[in-house]
């Protein structure tokens, strides 16, 4: 979505998660996504991911300049990464990932905590 933001030209090749793939785990040792080669430089996580490109080309920001709302901004990155990420991943996980991919049925007791007692706070903060 950055490089789609920034106007950059990019080529998008995508793996799954802990894919064996030589070149993916050059860039991404720990076999987490996103991650990026740009003229042999290559990194994993979209948080540095979107730091490198803000420098790379500053315009359009993506990050405001001032002090507060580039805090502001990583708060909400490290807020999805932390907070949200785990919650929002479980209907994924029980219904599409488990039955699909996996051959075991979903916990449904699972996303229905996820989306009726988990969510619903940290979707209020956000709001």
């Amino acid at each position: 979505v950055a490089l789609a933001e920034k106007g950059v030209r990019y080529q998008h090749r995508p793996v799954a998660p802990q894919s064996d793939d030589a070149a993916f785990r050059a860039a991404s040792p720990m076999g987490k996504i996103p991650a990026i080669e740009h003229d042999g430089f290559r990194l994993a996580d979209s948080s540095a991911i979107l730091d490198h490109l803000e420098r790379l080309t500053p315009q359009p920001a993506l990050i405001p300049a001032d002090a507060q709302g580039a805090a502001r901004a990583r708060w909400f990155d490290k807020f999805g990464d932390t907070e949200l990420f785990g919650k929002l991943i479980v209907p994924f996980v029980e219904r599409i990932l488990k039955p699909n991919m996996m051959g075991k049925p979903p916990d449904e007791a699972a996303v229905t905590k996820a989306l009726d007692a988990d969510l619903p706070p940290l979707f209020d903060y956000l709001e």
